[in-house]
């Protein structure tokens, strides 16, 4: 009972993009699936708090291709302030995002957010192309159980390097989650990119015991399983990647939720 309560207060200090803590209103599995809502999908959500989160990929175990991320949100009352930091590839190539931008929640049912990127594409011996783009979202509550999400990335149909003839493509993400019960959630996702491929598929997140979360994901084009475990005010995910025409992608995340001033009030 003690480890449940304590990761119960772990995860409500923790979650996606608004103030701090929600552990009462949500358990560890709703507050885990709204993190990889947030990163996956860039959707604020109604009930989320201040986090800070943090990965390593490792594509295709390859070391060249090298992801690591850091974002979180700054929750001021009901107005969201999201920010993202990415890098791709190695010294010699790849490419940097930044981005920071501005959400609101309205009542905990329905949240909006907007934000602002900047993608610099770096290739040794090859002059930088800069460009900038924006990405929307959305996060409604249907009712207890049932949860929409969905983002567009890119609305106004960009170019690389702002002048460039070519377009940075549109993507547009749609994710329905259903809780079955407090230790399992299910999620139907469907993204489709412009120009670019349409993936379509499942994901369970079922918690078997206390302090432990699985998370299973299976679309058209990969197969993800994952083990997170509530530390204290830190999540911690270890996943896997397999992509059917690739191979696999290894992957560490953390996150952390500060105190809810609300909470300890």
């Amino acid at each position: 009972m003690k480890t449940k309560t304590i990761c119960n207060m772990l995860l409500v200090s923790m979650f996606a993009t608004g103030g701090p803590t929600y552990i009462h209103a949500q358990s560890s599995v709703d507050a885990y699936r709204a993190t990889c809502c947030f990163r996956e999908m860039h959707a604020s959500g109604c009930r989320t708090g201040t986090f800070f989160g943090a990965a390593f990929e490792n594509r295709h175990l390859t070391k060249e291709l090298m992801m690591e991320e850091v974002w979180g949100n700054i929750a001021l009352g009901d107005n969201i302030l999201p920010f993202y930091v990415s890098h791709y590839g190695n010294g010699a190539y790849g490419q940097l995002h930044l981005a920071c931008g501005y959400g609101r929640n309205f009542g905990g049912r329905f949240s909006l957010s907007v934000r602002f990127f900047y993608l610099l594409e770096h290739a040794k011996h090859y002059p930088s192309r800069h460009s900038i783009f924006v990405d929307a979202s959305f996060d409604c509550m249907i009712n207890r159980k049932l949860h929409l999400s969905a983002s567009i990335s890119n609305p106004f149909n960009m170019r690389y390097g702002i002048t460039a003839s070519e377009h940075i493509p549109i993507r547009f993400n749609v994710a329905a989650s259903y809780k079955i019960s407090g230790r399992i959630v299910t999620d139907i996702m469907l993204s489709k990119a412009f120009p670019g491929g349409f993936e379509a598929g499942g994901r369970l997140f079922y918690s078997p015991v206390p302090g432990l979360i699985l998370d299973l994901a299976c679309t058209n084009t990969r197969l993800d399983f994952g083990i997170c475990v509530p530390l204290k005010r830190f999540l911690l995910t270890v996943r896997s990647c397999w992509s059917y025409r690739l191979s696999l992608s290894p992957q560490l995340q953390l996150m952390y939720f500060p105190p809810s001033k609300t909470a300890e009030s």
